[in-house]
């Protein structure tokens, strides 16, 4: 019997299982032995970060559905202080000047988010300043042009509201 007869009668999942149990034994004896990469230093930050503002995000939404819109502003405000506090990141062999960019075009990809929301609330609740100050900051970051046309059409309507109310 081949080993090509043999591979084909083991289901896929337990191949899968065994590259993976491959894969973490690799990783666990360069880790004991102090070998971490900055490539698998980068992903566990990438993960930490991903999962803390995206948390608050999530908290968020949320709340703007129950209708509690300070805990919702509160939240995605959360969620900007983290994405902005987060360390940059640093690539071997790319010039500074290069990674600064990097990092601030990464930063603003994540932010635009809470950001959004946070123009539903303030739209909401009728601090049509304070939405206006979001639209612009997403408009300053060159989003793709539907949504480019919709937050000008936001910000038209945002506008109206704004001088009806005075």
């Amino acid at each position: 019997m081949t080993i090509n007869k043999n591979l084909s009668q083991v289901p896929l999942f337990i191949l899968f299982i065994f590259v993976g149990l491959i894969s973490y034994v690799a990783r666990s004896n360069s880790e004991e032995n102090g070998q971490v990469s900055q490539s698998q230093q980068n992903f566990r930050q990438a993960l930490n970060r991903a999962g803390n503002d995206w948390a608050h995000t999530v908290k968020g939404r949320e709340f703007y559905e129950m209708g509690n819109y300070e805990k919702s502003i509160e939240e995605y405000q959360k969620a900007i202080q983290i994405i902005e506090a987060n360390p940059d990141e640093k690539w071997q062999g790319v010039a500074e000047s290069e990674m600064i960019r990097i990092n601030g075009d990464r930063k603003a990809f994540a932010e635009r988010l809470p950001r959004y929301r946070l123009v539903e609330v303030f739209e909401k609740t009728g601090r049509y300043p304070e939405a206006l100050e979001q639209i612009d900051w997403l408009l300053a970051h060159k989003p793709i042009d539907h949504v480019r046309r919709e937050l000008l059409a936001r910000k038209s309507n945002i506008l109206k509201s704004a001088e009806a109310h005075i």
